[in-house]
């Protein structure tokens, strides 16, 4: 099953792509839902071929699973970064991300996830929407922020 949700921002394409591809974006972005404990600590930039493993923290407190990230492709070209990820009841949270430009200073922010958690996978699903909106919120607030404005 595969939910997809998307917001526009009024900020670059180059610039979203930026803040995108810092993993303390991500940590930020995913704050007060979910942490991941990361065995080793985090890189600073995703780069395809790397993988991050650790324990999922619901709230950013409560341990969960141990949770792996697979870094399959980050292509800056195309603006698309794409994961596979599994842990817990999650056989696949395939993950695709893409940074479209809509004009000089916008772009539209796309989250796609492919999910697989047997039995649980509607459930994971309904989780998933609020989970992505949640995410995008804190990424237009970084960005309105300014924080990321480097590209």
């Amino acid at each position: 099953m595969i939910a997809t949700i998307a917001t526009d921002m009024d900020v670059s394409a180059e610039t979203v792509w930026a803040a995108v591809k810092r993993v303390d974006t991500f940590f930020y972005v995913t704050r007060g839902a979910l942490g991941l404990s990361v065995a080793g600590g985090p890189p600073v930039e995703f780069r395809a071929g790397q993988v991050m493993r650790g324990r999922l923290l619901l709230f950013g407190a409560v341990p969960l699973w141990r949770h792996d990230l697979h870094l399959v492709r980050v292509d800056d070209a195309r603006r698309e970064l794409y994961s596979n990820e599994c842990g817990g009841p999650l056989r696949a949270w395939n993950h695709r991300i893409t940074v479209e430009p809509t004009g000089a200073d916008r772009c539209r922010y796309t989250d796609a996830v492919e999910i697989d958690a047997g039995p649980l996978t509607p459930l994971v699903w309904v989780v998933a929407q609020g989970f992505f909106r949640y995410r995008q919120s804190r990424l237009r607030r970084l960005l309105r922020a300014g924080a990321m404005r480097r590209g």
